[in-house]
């Protein structure tokens, strides 16, 4: 590396400093939760018979489950379930749809969602961008400038990550990791950056430990193992199933692996609202060797996920307006 390089590269991490200082704090999730309880409180005292906004935490996908969570949030918005008032928690992969559907993307099996995550997949399976590059790439061209003002200065729309004090992922592990959620974004850069951080899987994502976002060494928050983040009067959309779910279409080996993740990946034990077993056609059958290899998926098998994904949303839906 040329002494130009390193001092370039160390003029814009003293910039990213610098701006941190001014950046909107973090909040905890009883910060969040006890916003939104306040909000809902408010608005129930009010003449107005609109039903209330439900409020969504979104769980962490990897390359597998994306296309999958993509297919769930286009229920969403198809059902008009997203509005202004809605909140929207995301961790990893469900940070990326979480704002993106704030921002007003089309998450549909034609949409530019897919369209991009097809066109970035490419691009990582034939090596022409390494994995970590997929998340920024996507952010840059589906938050346009016309959707900007939906998620600038906003509450509403939080991003998870994990500390890593001193970038040490031994001291994360060891008394750090404490989950924070970021909102209130300054720019485009602040969105492009909160997103990068909230899905830097250590030494995958770009072969470092950590990353710096708002001045502080994080990861992705999903590697403390709860796959996304709990909070009281939100729905839980997981990529797992709740723990003690018996997957019928599984074999006992597969029943077995499906409750040793479920567990593993839920350490607060919190209630899952919505799974992909949901979707009469999953199971462990679909995963293969790009799974394996946490490679993004080929287009065929990016749609049926995205399709199962929608599937899951109808028989979740179906069950509240059941209720």
């Amino acid at each position: 590396m040329t002494v130009t390089k390193r001092l370039l590269i160390l003029s814009n991490a003293r910039r990213g400093l610098a701006a941190a200082r001014n950046l909107p704090g973090p909040q905890t999730v009883r910060e969040v939760e006890e916003r939104v309880a306040a909000n809902a409180k408010s608005n129930s005292n009010g003449d107005d018979d609109t039903p209330a906004a439900l409020n969504f935490s979104l769980s962490g996908t990897g390359p597998m489950m994306f296309s999958w969570m993509v297919g769930f949030c286009h229920g969403l918005q198809s059902e008009g379930l997203v509005t202004a008032d809605t909140n929207l928690v995301g961790l990893s992969g469900g940070s990326v749809c979480s704002v993106l559907l704030a921002a007003g993307a089309d998450f549909s099996e034609g949409g530019d969602v897919m369209a991009c995550v097809r066109e970035q997949s490419d691009r990582c399976r034939d090596g022409r961008q390494g994995l970590g590059r997929l998340v920024a790439n996507m952010a840059e061209e589906l938050v346009t400038e016309d959707a900007l003002p939906r998620l600038l200065g906003r509450e509403e729309v939080s991003v998870a990550v994990a500390a890593a004090p001193g970038g040490s992922l031994l001291r994360w592990a060891y008394g750090g990791g404490d989950v924070s959620l970021h909102n209130r974004f300054v720019d485009k850069g602040d969105v492009v950056n909160a997103l990068t951080a909230s899905t830097h899987i250590p030494y995958v994502s770009d072969g470092g430990a950590t990353t710096t976002y708002r001045g502080a060494q994080v990861v992705d928050a999903g590697i403390r193992g709860q796959m996304f983040v709990p909070l009281e009067g939100f729905v839980h959309v997981n990529i797992l199933p709740p723990i003690g779910y018996v997957p019928e279409g599984e074999n006992a080996l597969g029943r077995f692996i499906v409750g040793g993740y479920a567990r593993l990946n839920n350490r607060a034990g919190a209630p899952v609202h919505a799974h992909p077993y949901m979707a009469g056609g999953f199971g462990l059958g679909i995963f293969g060797a790009d799974d394996l290899k946490m490679r993004p998926l080929a287009k065929d098998e990016a749609l049926r996920r995205h399709r199962l994904g929608y599937e899951a949303f109808l028989s979740w839906h179906g069950g509240q307006e059941r209720t």
